[in-house]
């Protein structure tokens, strides 16, 4: 199988080209400086981005973990911008899998912990909640809890 990303290099299934496929327009829409909103982690290698193309007037979402990309678009910017904390709090759940990840009205981030804290966890200042005022700051706070459990 080809396709016209790869060059024409073979694929021995659909499933790998569409993923060659999705990696290289997601990496085309995240190559863009001028972003809405946007977040990224080279120590996780996640990333997420809202773009707005001004000669359609359409706004993309691009996503990309270690294994996988995608990209959507869409007319609202709101709706687009809501999309992006959705990927957002996906790719943060994805890596963080002991917590629920959400924002507040306020827009603040959240992460809320599966399990419950031991007494002994609790003296020791262990959160059972995290907030943040960005979904940077709230993934800088994960792994000194995770020390301490």
């Amino acid at each position: 199988m080809n396709d016209s990303v790869s060059r024409g290099e073979p694929y021995p299934t659909v499933e790998l080209a569409e993923a060659a496929f999705w990696r290289a327009v997601t990496g085309g829409i995240l190559a863009h400086e001028e972003r809405l909103v946007s977040v990224a982690w080279s120590k996780i290698g996640a990333e997420a981005a809202v773009l707005v193309d001004h000669g359609t007037g359409l706004f993309h979402l691009a996503c990309r973990d270690g294994q996988a990309a995608g990209a959507r678009w869409f007319i609202d910017e709101a709706e687009a911008r809501a999309a992006w904390i959705d990927a957002v709090r996906v790719l943060i759940a994805d890596r963080f899998s002991g917590w629920t990840i959400w924002t507040s009205d306020t827009g603040r981030w959240w992460a809320t912990r599966h399990l419950d804290l031991t007494e002994a966890e609790v003296e020791m200042a262990v959160s059972r909640t995290l907030n943040a005022d960005t979904p940077e700051r709230l993934v800088e706070l994960f792994p000194e809890q995770e020390q301490m459990v």
